[in-house]
């Protein structure tokens, strides 16, 4: 056997152990910040409060700094400049201050996109899809009996589609392929994203969201929302 034969660098053998190579690569994604953590462990309490929402947004500066500056852009034709997050979480409300924070964090948690990459993900699109799903989870949500969680739908229906997002960030190259190869064929994207990956951005989702300690709630909704109910 020839030394450069030797010195080529092992392949993946099969297609399960190239799945796992993919999906191994998640685990090197960055983790969410600790504040948004935290604002996902009291959405999905009953016992959340404002003053809860308040003491985590006041231990972060910057986005203390992002609060007011989305008050002041409201235009709500106020005197005075609000200076307070207590004061912002009462002039817009409990669960518009935690969704848009929540929000927020979610956004600059993954790098921008390389311009070199040339992806066919648009990032803007999806943020804007997720939060029309949030809007729309969290409107069904409220109109259920005895669900006393409506704004935990919202933050499920932010994240549902978080794997499309972990893929684009871990394999950008192939996930432009995909993007580009489903509308071509104007199928569904999870079922191309299995037929060329093995697997869909679910699975990817759900890998994401136990690497980010998610709570189960959430973690189901990103894994199981393509799934068909019983």
């Amino acid at each position: 056997m020839s030394s450069r034969a030797s010195a080529a660098p092992a392949q993946p053998s099969s297609r399960n152990e190239r799945v796992e190579l993919i999906l191994g690569q998640l685990s090197s994604l960055p983790t969410l910040p600790h504040v948004a953590l935290k604002l996902l462990e009291v959405t999905t309490s009953t016992s959340t409060s404002a003053k809860d929402v308040v003491r985590i947004v006041e231990s972060d500066a910057s986005l203390t700094a992002a609060l007011l500056r989305m008050v002041r852009r409201a235009d709500l034709g106020l005197r005075g400049e609000v200076i307070t997050v207590e004061r912002a979480v009462v002039l817009l409300g409990f669960s518009v201050v935690r969704n848009a924070i929540l929000s927020f964090q979610l956004y600059e948690t993954f790098p921008p996109q390389s311009p070199a990459a040339g992806s066919a993900f648009k990032r803007s699109a999806f943020w804007s899809h997720s939060l029309a799903v949030a809007c729309t989870a969290q409107l069904l949500a409220e109109d259920i009996p005895n669900f006393d969680q409506p704004s935990s739908a919202f933050v499920c229906g932010l994240l549902h589609d978080v794997g499309k997002l972990a893929l684009d960030a871990a394999v950008p190259k192939s996930y432009a392929r995909i993007v580009l190869e489903a509308e071509r064929r104007r199928q569904c994207i999870s079922d191309v994203e299995t037929e060329l990956l093995g697997f869909d951005h679910t699975v990817a989702g759900k890998r994401l969201a136990t690497h980010w300690k998610l709570p189960l709630p959430i973690l189901e909704t990103v894994w199981l929302h393509h799934q068909k109910p019983e």
